[in-house]
C-alpha cells in the first residue's frame, strides 16, 4: 500500500446543530454551494467515496498499521476536480 497525494476540489454539505423553525431553515437552501479545496493524502478510495487525511505519521511505509489525523470522507459524487500532487 502506497500513500499518494491528492488534490481534490469538492461541495460540501451545509446544516444546522439547533432547533430551528422551518422558515430559518430554508434559510440553509437560499446559500450558494461551498466549495471546498482539500490536500492530501488518498487513504483509501471506494466505488462512493474516497478518504483523504491531511496528516500521516510516516514512521513506517503506508501499511494497515499506519496512523493518521484530521480524516475526510468525500463523497464521489461531490467531487467537481481531483488531481495527483507530489507531497
Amino acid at each position: 500500500m502506497k500513500n499518494k497525494g491528492i488534490y481534490v476540489e469538492w461541495v460540501d454539505s451545509a446544516s444546522l446543530d439547533a432547533w430551528a423553525t422551518i422558515k430559518e431553515l430554508e434559510k440553509i437552501l437560499s446559500t450558494k454551494s461551498h466549495p471546498i479545496k482539500t490536500l492530501g493524502w488518498l487513504i483509501k478510495e471506494t466505488e462512493d467515496s474516497i478518504l483523504v487525511a491531511e496528516n500521516w505519521d510516516e514512521k513506517t511505509e503506508a501499511t494497515e498499521e499506519s496512523t493518521y489525523s484530521c480524516v475526510i470522507r468525500i463523497p464521489k459524487k461531490m467531487i467537481s476536480k481531483r488531481k495527483w500532487v507530489k507531497l
